[in-house]
C-alpha cells in the first residue's frame, strides 16, 4: 500500500518515481502490438503520479479570534458517513471559556455549515471525540461543570442536524479526561483516562443501544504504573484499545482487545520496544482490517498489523516496528472501504481513491 504525504515534513523524504522504460524488454515480434503497449505504458507513467497527488488545497474551517484545538490524546475529531456527510468537532475559547464546536459537510468536504456550539454546561468543555454509525453521530468530551473533569456524551440521530441533551457518563470524585469514542452498528464504546485508583488507569463503558443506556464503568488496565491517552476502535464483536503506558520505565504503546463487544478483555500487549518515548496512539479498524498506532519520536510514525481472515486478531508476532518513511499525520479510514485504504484526517480531501 502506498501513502500520500499531505503536508511536507522531512526534506529527505523519498519521492515517488516512475519506473524506467529500460526495465522492459521489447518483444521480438508484433511491432504494432508493442507500439500499443509502449503508448499505454507512457500514458500510465504520465498519469500514475496524479493518482498519488490529487489533493485539494487546505480548507480553513474556523474563523474566530480564539485558538481552535483538537483532542490532546489523538481522539477522532473527524468522522465520515458512507453517503459523504462529514462531521468535525473541536474546542475553542471564543466565549471566555472552553466549549465544544461542531460543523458538518453534506458534500464530502466541499462546503461546510456554520459553527454550532455543542454542550450546555457552565464549565469548560474540551477534548472532543466523534464517531458515526449509519445516520447517528456520537460525541464524547471532557467537562468540568461538576467541579472536577467528567466525561459527557450526546448524540444526533439525523446526521448532526439536531442533538440530544448532554449525558454525564462518569460520576466519581476523581478526574476523568481525554475520552476516545468508537461506534458501529448499535454499539458505542467510550474509553478515557481516570485517576480514581490513585495512579492513572484506562476506564471504559459501552452502550448496546446506540447511546440510550450505558453499562457501568469498567477498569481496563490493572498495573501500578500510569496508563493514559486511550484510543478505541471496533467492528463486529471486536473492540480494540491502544494507550500509552510507562510500566517499563519508559512511555510505550500498549494494546488489548475484546471479542465480545467490550464486555470482557484479553491481556495487555506491548507494541513498542525501544528507548524512545512512544505515546499518542491512534487505533482504528475496518475489518477484517488492521490496527494503527501513532508512535512519537521526532514526529508521527505508523505501524500496522493485518488481522486474520475471520478478524479474530493479529497472527503471533505480527506487529512490525514503525518505519522511518511512514507518513507523519494521523490516519483515518472512511467507512465501508476495503481494509487497508486509509485517508489523512483534516481539511484536505482527495479526488481519487488511494490504490
Amino acid at each position: 500500500m502506498t501513502f500520500v504525504r499531505l503536508t511536507p515534513y522531512h526534506p529527505t523524504q523519498r519521492a515517488i518515481r516512475p519506473r524506467r522504460l529500460s526495465s522492459f524488454s521489447r518483444p521480438s515480434s508484433d511491432p504494432s502490438g508493442f507500439t500499443l503497449f509502449l503508448l499505454a505504458l507512457i500514458v500510465f507513467l504520465l498519469t500514475t503520479p496524479a493518482l498519488y497527488a490529487q489533493w485539494e488545497p487546505d480548507v480553513r474551517l474556523t474563523f474566530n479570534d480564539s485558538t481552535s484545538y483538537l483532542s490532546a490524546n489523538n481522539a477522532h475529531c473527524l468522522a465520515a458517513e458512507p453517503g459523504g456527510v462529514l462531521h468535525a468537532v473541536w474546542y475553542d475559547h471564543r466565549s471566555g471559556r472552553d466549549e465544544i464546536f461542531y460543523k458538518r459537510s453534506s458534500d464530502q468536504g466541499t462546503t461546510w455549515s456554520p459553527d454550532i456550539r455543542l454542550g450546555s454546561g457552565a464549565g469548560n468543555a474540551t477534548d472532543p471525540a466523534v464517531a458515526t454509525s449509519g445516520t447517528a453521530v456520537h460525541l464524547a468530551w471532557q467537562d468540568d461543570r461538576d467541579g472536577n473533569p467528567e466525561i459527557y456524551y450526546k448524540r444526533s440521530t439525523d446526521e448532526g442536524i439536531t442533538w440530544s441533551s448532554d449525558t454525564r457518563l462518569t460520576r466519581d470524585l476523581s478526574i476523568s479526561w481525554t475520552p476516545s469514542l468508537a461506534a458501529w452498528d448499535s454499539l458505542v464504546y467510550v474509553a478515557w483516562t481516570d485517576d480514581r485508583d490513585v495512579n492513572l488507569e484506562i476506564y471504559g463503558k459501552r452502550s448496546a443501544d446506540g447511546g440510550i443506556t450505558w453499562a457501568p464503568d469498567a477498569r481496563l488496565t490493572q498495573d501500578p504504573y500510569g496508563s493514559l491517552e486511550p484510543s478505541v476502535s471496533g467492528n463486529g464483536t471486536l473492540v480494540h484499545l491502544a494507550w500509552m503506558d510507562n510500566r517499563d520505565n519508559n512511555d510505550e504503546v500498549y494494546y488489548k482487545r475484546s471479542s465480545d463487544g467490550g464486555t470482557t478483555w484479553g491481556a495487555d500487549t506491548n507494541l513498542t520496544f525501544d528507548g524512545n518515548a512512544s505515546d499518542d496512539p491512534c487505533s482504528l479498524s475496518r475489518g477484517p482490517g488492521c490496527i494503527w498506532s501513532g508512535k512519537m519520536k521526532a514526529g508521527m510514525f505508523i505501524t500496522r498489523t493485518p488481522m486474520t481472515e475471520d478478524c479474530t486478531g493479529p497472527p503471533e508476532g505480527a506487529w512490525p516496528q514503525a518505519r522511518e518513511d511512514s507518513p507523519r499525520f494521523p490516519l483515518r479510514a472512511p467507512p465501508r472501504m476495503p481494509p487497508g485504504l486509509m485517508l489523512g484526517m483534516g481539511t484536505k480531501k482527495s479526488t481519487t481513491k488511494p490504490p
